[in-house]
């Protein structure tokens, strides 16, 4: 069974219009399916949800500032990074 489905928002080379570009795909969608969330801003991108009628989740996200804008590129991956919001969470 297919739970969710992400896609990634790449507009142009001036990211912002990738910000612009879920907004607009946010109001696309919403006038067809009242199941679309608001913009989520999420520290290292921004996403919407929405469900299609057979129930599968749909991701729609931009690139963001991206992965790297808390690590260094060099070092990414090597720890676990959370974005701000949740690193109040975090079990030592």
């Amino acid at each position: 069974m297919i739970y969710l489905l992400a896609f990634f928002l790449i507009a142009g080379e001036v990211r912002g219009q990738i910000s612009q570009n879920i907004e607009i795909w946010r109001e696309r969608i919403a006038r067809v399916n009242p199941t679309v969330t608001p913009v989520i801003d999420k520290f290292y991108f921004r996403s919407i949800y929405f469900r299609e009628p057979g129930g599968v989740l749909f991701e729609l996200a931009t690139d963001g500032s991206g992965f790297a804008v808390d690590e260094d590129v060099a070092t990414l991956g090597e720890r676990l990074s959370l974005p701000p919001f949740l690193e109040s969470q975090r079990v030592a």
